[in-house]
């Protein structure tokens, strides 16, 4: 007989073995001597907290563990909602900076506008009327620029996500 047949020969007879032991313990085999039974159990939960049913487990073990967790939970729950609010607060700072100083610039733009309004006048008022002509113009283009093109290549870069302002309070 050669190796491969007698292999296959050996596996059925082992395969017969096992149904025969399987039908006489009413279909359950019993396990080898040498073999390990493992048994295990998983449980899973989601969320901050463990059900119910753990917490009392803990506490059997540990009496009070289950009240720690719940504080535990209860200061990092108060520790977050503080860590927000001041983020908040600065966004809030940050943003009233930025409108202090768009208003700012807003002012000083009119300032520079009306002076070289003044100053195109004052040239034609003297007589120097290329002069007041050329400072005129070069008024008015500025100004149709700045409302043409706006503040788009000027915008501070974004912050990436979850990244709080820098705080106008410098802490």
């Amino acid at each position: 007989m050669s190796k491969p047949r007698r292999y296959r020969v050996q596996q059925r007879e082992l395969a017969r073995r096992q149904q025969q032991a399987a039908a006489a313990t009413g279909g359950h085999a019993p396990p080898p001597q040498n073999a390990v039974t493992f048994r295990g159990q998983v449980r899973h939960y989601t969320g901050p907290l463990p059900p119910p049913e753990i917490l009392r487990e803990y506490d059997a073990i540990l009496p009070g563990a289950a009240d720690r967790i719940l504080k535990n939970f209860e200061t990092e729950s108060d520790h977050r909602r503080a860590l927000e609010k001041d983020e908040s607060e600065a966004g809030q700072g940050f943003m009233a900076k930025q409108l202090g100083l768009l208003s700012r610039g807003q002012v000083f733009g009119l300032v520079v506008v009306i002076a070289g309004f003044a100053t195109a006048a004052y040239g034609f008022h003297v007589g120097a009327q290329i002069g007041g002509a050329l400072i005129g113009t070069v008024d008015i283009v500025a100004l149709v620029a700045l409302f043409i093109t706006g503040k788009r290549g000027k915008q501070p870069p974004a912050l990436p996500p979850g990244q709080a302002p820098p705080n106008s309070e410098g802490r």
